[in-house]
């Protein structure tokens, strides 16, 4: 009898450290890159928009994942400091009811500070999908700038 239950404990004690080791990688596992990873698709954030428009379901299942990277080209409209201190592009799409929002990853923030409304930039990140709250919006995160057009 004793000997089953230190076989039992044993076994209960390796599936608890399996466990926790399990824990521990996924909560420390690196994010992706973003803005140095490899584009999966490219467009203008005017098309990204009118896509989550004309079909959002569709829209959603061509570009939101957590690891397909997504690039866009467009014009800057405004540029803002969230309160966590992460600057926010907005970009212009055509369209006075929405916009498409990128927030920077943190280590890009210094970037943003050569650009200004007017701008024309092309942005690499995950998007996140759409959604119409306050206006109509399609939401990128962890985005880097790529460069800067004249």
């Amino acid at each position: 009898m004793k000997k089953k239950l230190l076989i039992i404990g044993a076994i209960i004690a390796l599936l608890a450290i399996i466990c926790g080791s399990i824990g521990l990688y996924m909560f420390y596992k690196p994010t992706k890159n973003f803005s140095k990873s490899k584009v999966d698709v490219t467009l203008t954030s005017t098309g990204l928009f009118n896509e989550f428009l004309k079909d959002q379901n569709l829209a959603n299942s061509k570009y939101v994942s957590t690891d397909k990277t997504i690039e866009i080209t467009g014009k800057i409209t405004e540029i803002k400091k969230n309160d966590d201190g992460t600057i926010l592009i907005i970009f212009d799409v055509g369209n006075t009811d929405g916009d498409v929002s990128c927030t920077l990853a943190n280590e890009e923030t210094p970037k943003a500070a050569k650009y200004h409304a007017g701008s024309i930039i092309k942005i690499k990140g995950q998007c996140t999908g759409y959604q119409e709250l306050i206006s109509k919006e399609v939401i990128m995160i962890r985005c880097g700038i790529v460069e800067l057009f004249y």
